[in-house]
């Protein structure tokens, strides 16, 4: 009876907080600062450390060495740049570790109360938002409802997580669970381009071009350029062995001031006129015309469209794209920080350039992150991201404008993974964009300049 008794005692003693806490301290604590992991990353003997202490050791080991050794195993990790930031993340642990605290935070409040997050007034818990990871009180849920850059997140009562209504979704799972593997073999290279063309004026009596901003390009390579200070859009056929170079302005009835332009697959242009956005088929004939935004008051900053001819617009103020059908029928709203004047498209994958945060970001067409990349692409930090586009593998193009030398574009993979430097050279780069033969054209205000890829 002795021994039952003892046994049933020690049953007893081993709490579900118990079990959690040796779970959190055997497999989710740093090795380094014994805290649980914060954006960890993984060396190459499989061990994995925080990228804040990782960067902290590697201030106290060989100066000089493009080598780290792990503090567990002795074993070398060589740096790709010399930079700690460039190990691989470990995404499963990352994951498990917000996932965890979170459940962690919800069994602490049984049989008592979770106090806000948010505030300092202590007060009771009644909900949980997923995007600041944070739980909220009555009136911090109220005024997050209100607020412009969180309106649109992600809330649950405490009641929906606790019952399994609601099944908490961890920012990094999210993250990356919609990212498909290309069938391709992804280039470890960039795709150099050189200059092929390049044109300072237009029209039949030559005028220079003072701010040529945005590109698009039909299915013969033809390539339709806003240039802010012209009231119509120019137009720009490269030189062909069988006939020269063409550009000229293009008058079209009904369309003033355009501010940002697309070309669909089927070869009909989308132009962003002030509030409207107007379609028109090759040879400018009217199509349609509607304002996007839903009864936004703003104006919009940037346009794109996919395959299947849906609009996409964004607004900078508002920090939202709207998804439009080619008719104009709403079709829904989407939050994007940061998002600005530009914006592409790939396979219901939004991709756009964060100029204040110097990140390349996307979201799907469901408003989930695909990813969110830091640009800092060079050593020097007085630099600003600009136009965006994708080709037809997925591989992204983005514009740096360089304040203190001349600008340059750079490309990542589908996946948000910097690769390199296709080529620099520009002054004041703007839009981009990728022409059906393979050119990449820039807008670079006073010019708009054709590379092709060598």
């Amino acid at each position: 009876m002795h021994r039952i008794s003892t046994k049933l005692n020690m049953a007893s003693n081993v709490t579900v907080q118990s079990v959690l806490t040796k779970i959190s301290k055997d497999h989710l604590e740093c090795s380094i600062c014994s805290c649980r992991f914060k954006e960890p990353k993984v060396l190459s003997c499989l061990h994995s450390f925080c990228l804040k202490c990782l960067q902290k050791l590697r201030q106290y080991q060989t100066t000089g060495s493009t080598k780290l050794t792990c503090p567990i195993c002795r074993c070398d990790t060589k740096l790709k740049g010399n930079d700690v930031a460039t190990l691989p993340n470990n995404f499963t642990l990352g994951a498990l570790v917000e996932e965890f605290t979170m459940q962690e935070q919800l069994l602490e409040g049984q049989g008592s109360e979770i106090k806000c997050q948010n505030c300092e007034e202590g007060k009771d818990a009644i909900s949980r938002c997923s995007d600041c990871e944070s739980f909220l009180c009555l009136e911090c849920n109220k005024a997050h409802g209100r607020t412009a850059k969180t309106k649109h997140h992600k809330v649950n009562t405490l009641e929906q997580l606790r019952s399994g209504e609601i099944s908490h979704r961890c920012k990094l799972r999210e993250q990356f669970h919609s990212v498909k593997p290309s069938n391709k073999v992804p280039s470890h290279l960039p795709k150099r381009c050189q200059k092929k063309a390049q044109i300072h004026k237009f029209g039949k009596h030559p005028t220079k071009f003072e701010w040529a901003s945005h590109v698009a390009v039909f299915s013969n390579n033809e390539v339709v350029i806003v240039n802010l200070s012209c009231d119509n859009l120019i137009s720009f056929l490269p030189k062909s062995p069988q006939s020269p170079a063409v550009s000229e302005e293009i008058e079209i009835d009904g369309l003033h001031n355009p501010r940002r332009v697309a070309v669909t697959k089927d070869d009909e242009l989308i132009v962003m006129a002030g509030p409207i956005i107007k379609t028109f088929e090759r040879d400018y004939t009217p199509l349609n015309r509607f304002k996007p935004g839903r009864n936004s008051k703003r104006y919009p900053s940037c346009l794109a469209v996919d395959d299947n001819n849906l609009i996409a617009v964004g607004y900078e103020k508002n920090e939202q794209i709207f998804l439009h059908n080619w008719d104009g029928t709403f079709i829904k709203k989407l939050s994007a920080p940061g998002i600005g004047d530009y914006l592409a498209t790939y396979k219901q994958h939004l991709i756009y350039t964060d100029r204040d945060m110097h990140k390349l970001k996307s979201i799907d067409y469901y408003g989930r992150v695909v990813f969110s990349t830091d640009i800092h692409v060079t050593d020097s930090e007085d630099s600003s991201a600009a136009g965006v586009c994708c080709d037809k593998d997925g591989n992204i193009y983005v514009a740096i404008q360089m304040f203190s030398e001349s600008d340059e574009i750079h490309q990542f993979s589908p996946d948000g993974q910097y690769i390199g430097r296709v080529i620099k050279g520009f002054d004041h780069v703007r839009g981009i964009t990728l022409a059906p033969n393979g050119d990449l054209v820039v807008a670079e205000e006073t010019s708009v300049v054709v590379c092709r890829h060598v």
